[in-house]
């Protein structure tokens, strides 16, 4: 729990609460000797007293075990790195309104650590890659790399270095020097030092600092090269001709000025297996590899959909006064989506399904982050992991960020824009991505999709016109799912009816537009009646699909229209299951008016 940077600085820690809360960060509580941990947000922040309250936590038949007055582990997500606060004890409050609340004194140090989310290539036993680092007096250590990601790497030094080598935030240079004699140049920021006893050698986790498009290119390229020689030799027996020239050793010296080159050929996909057991409580394939583990401490759905509007907004409002994307934010939002996602994959699209005139660009784009996640997950369930899914919904965040600058960009519900639009799109298109493309951490689908989601097949889309060969498969996904969320809500007035039934049958009359096996894949995945749309009983009632079983037929609906009274009724749930009535056809909501904020309503067992 002492990892990473120290922050004792009070206006600085006042001051990254103060951000938690706007964001509506989850922060995740562990009672120390217990085992178990909790999930509760910042309500608001009493500077004067310089007390947190926070509100109950969740699972609430766990609360129990902040009331005792035990030492307590606070953490939370900060622009991506994680701060943890140890010691902390609780203090029970009761709010005026009768509702449970926790006032804790605000930290007086707090460490911040930059989590390490991109996938670590092992380096295999036998190769050596060998690292050279300056140590506390400057003077050069050599050591091996142990693995790598596109963020940063493990060293391994021989002895007890851990008073030489000292974590801190001052960049040091890094020589990495491969078996053909290149080397690579960067700089990095030592996060952790350990000495293991037992070995005797001393390990380094560390980020890399600073990296140009350039140096970041480079190392993605070396991450694939570690891939490709690990499946290389665990099939093949190390086949020089699979082997990547950088691991090749070189008869003379040639160094290549730090450029990194990979050896032709395929990049090779090798998902790790997660270890840890876990219920798929939704997914009719049970996500076998993907291996999905609920955190203990479940999150609030619904204010995991809130901040991920509040990030939207962040990223629109830095676009249009061009300033530097927070992206670290999205990415949270993106990471608290999955565990979403993870816990109650329903209950979240359920909240996706949902708009409001003034956040609509901000709600489809959290829409096509998570239909995206939930398509990919249910089509690839034996080979995606879950880093995979955060970077698709992070992907469906920023799509649409050029929308936002066009005049009503964000209240604008059309699927094409207007041809006085569409040349002030274009360039707003081309700009978004070339800026993406600048920024340290944007994975690669996020640009396949903002390039693409608006592309059609036929050459009639934006910004390119590229023609169906010319498309990435992701790109042709990503514009049918778009497509959906957009076809799917229909409005009338402020108010707006989801229906995805009309959304279906206009794209399967576009097959010269939009790839029709995705259409099909997603029909198949959504079910006759999907979450969140109208359907009509045998009793002549309308009803809103709540719930769905395993091989997505309706479960639980709440019905809300008597079409023999033709007028609204209180509404009530229902288990289908357990009652005699049926579901006869899908509805149209536009007529009798429901509208879909009835599905904000907890649904009562």
């Amino acid at each position: 729990m002492s990892e990473g940077q120290l922050i004792t600085s009070p206006k600085e820690i006042m001051l990254m609460f103060r951000r938690i809360q706007a964001r509506l960060s989850p922060i995740t509580i562990r009672p120390r000797e217990s085992g178990l941990s909790l999930t509760s947000y910042l309500l608001e922040i009493d500077a004067e007293n310089r007390q947190l309250v926070l509100d109950e936590a969740l699972p609430r038949n766990r609360n129990h075990l902040l009331q005792d007055g035990r030492p307590l582990i606070l953490e939370t997500l900060y622009d991506g790195c994680r701060l943890t606060s140890t010691e902390v004890v609780a203090k029970v409050v009761t709010s005026a309104q009768g509702e449970l609340h926790y006032s804790i004194p605000l930290p007086k140090k707090l460490h911040y650590l930059q989590r390490r989310q991109s996938f670590r290539a092992p380096v295999r036993t036998m190769l050596d890659i060998m690292a050279r680092l300056p140590d506390a007096s400057y003077d050069m250590i050599h050591g091996r790399l142990k693995d790598l990601s596109v963020d940063g790497c493990r060293l391994e030094f021989n002895g007890d270095l851990s008073t030489e080598l000292v974590p801190g935030q001052i960049p040091l240079p890094l020589t990495l020097i491969f078996p053909n004699t290149s080397q690579l140049e960067l700089h990095l920021v030592l996060l952790r030092v350990d000495y293991n006893d037992t070995r005797q050698k001393t390990y380094c986790g560390c980020r890399f600092e600073a990296l140009n498009g350039s140096q970041r290119a480079r190392v993605a390229n070396l991450v694939t090269d570690l891939q490709r020689d690990q499946i290389n030799h665990e099939r093949h027996g190390g086949d020089p001709t699979g082997t990547p020239v950088l691991f090749i050793p070189g008869e003379k010296s040639v160094f290549m000025e730090t450029e990194v080159k990979s050896s032709p050929g395929p990049t090779p996909s090798s998902p790790s297996q997660a270890q840890a057991q876990s219920k798929a409580t939704d997914n009719p394939r049970q996500l076998s590899a993907l291996q999905l583990q609920t955190l203990d401490a479940p999150v609030d759905i619904r204010r995991a959909h809130q901040s991920a509007v509040i990030a939207m907004k962040d990223l629109v409002a830095a676009l249009r006064v061009q300033k530097l994307l927070p992206i670290e934010q999205a990415q949270e939002a993106a990471h608290n989506l999955l565990r979403a996602w993870m816990q109650d994959r329903q209950h979240l699209i359920l909240l996706t399904r949902m708009r409001t005139a003034d956040n609509f660009l901000f709600e489809h784009s959290i829409a096509v982050g998570v239909l995206l996640a939930d398509f990919v997950a249910f089509k690839q369930a034996d080979q995606i992991r879950p880093e995979s899914l955060e970077r698709l919904i992070f992907s469906g965040l920023c799509h649409d960020l050029a929308k936002s600058l066009i005049t009503e960009g964000i209240e604008d519900k059309n699927l094409i824009p207007t041809d006085d639009r569409v040349i002030e799109l274009r360039e707003h298109m081309d700009d978004l991505i070339s800026q993406l493309a600048r920024i340290p951490g944007v994975p690669k689908e996020t640009l396949v999709i903002t390039r693409q989601s608006l592309e059609r097949l036929d050459g009639s889309g934006l910004p390119k016109g590229l023609m169906a060969a010319e498309m990435h498969p992701l790109g042709k996904l990503a514009a049918v799912i778009d497509t959906y969320d957009t076809l799917s809500h229909r409005w009338l007035k402020e108010d707006v009816h989801f229906h995805p039934l009309l959304a279906i049958k206009q794209m399967l009359g576009m097959p010269d537009q939009l790839h029709t096996a995705s259409i099909r894949h997603l029909i198949a995945q959504q079910g006759r009646f999907p979450l969140g749309s109208t359907v009509r009983l045998n009793d002549q009632t309308l009803g809103l699909v709540m719930r769905q079983d395993e091989n997505q037929q309706p479960t639980h609906l709440r019905l809300v229209y008597s079409l023999a009274n033709t007028s609204a009724f209180p509404s009530r749930d229902i288990d289908l299951r357990d009652s005699n009535l049926s579901i006869e056809a899908s509805s149209d909501p536009v007529k009798p008016g429901i509208s879909s904020s009835l599905l904000r309503l907890p649904l009562r067992s």
